[in-house]
């Protein structure tokens, strides 16, 4: 994983400020995605991002906030129910479709439909 996150940045910081701050300090870097208070770093290699890691996180100011580098972690994305209507047949074989991608919770309201055994 090469992709740094860096967090706590001033509103005031731009991407060429992050460049300067890595050029002065000979740590290699390649695009810069800044954001409001934060900003990912591609780094070209393991190395390199463990190095940067090393070198400024905690331990250098940038526009009078101390900086916080880390791996980038992607964001969890969330899962939304899928809800199946099963009109006719038997439901254990509809749910032996299924079990094997998702997690089946099986709500009985009123089903007329057989069970398994």
């Amino acid at each position: 994983m090469n992709k740094l996150y860096i967090g706590n940045l001033s509103s005031t910081v731009t991407a060429a400020d992050i460049h300067e701050l890595f050029g002065e300090r000979k740590l290699s870097i390649g695009q810069v995605l800044l954001k409001s208070g934060y900003a990912f770093v591609d780094c070209p290699d393991e190395n390199a991002a463990i190095k940067v890691i090393e070198t400024l996180s905690g331990k250098v100011e940038l526009h009078g906030k101390v900086i916080e580098v880390d791996y980038s972690v992607p964001k969890k994305q969330s899962v939304s129910p899928v809800r199946i209507l099963v009109s006719s047949g038997v439901l254990c074989a509809v749910c032996q479709v299924f079990v094997e991608f998702i997690l089946v919770e099986i709500e009985c309201e009123l089903m007329s439909i057989p069970k398994c055994e």
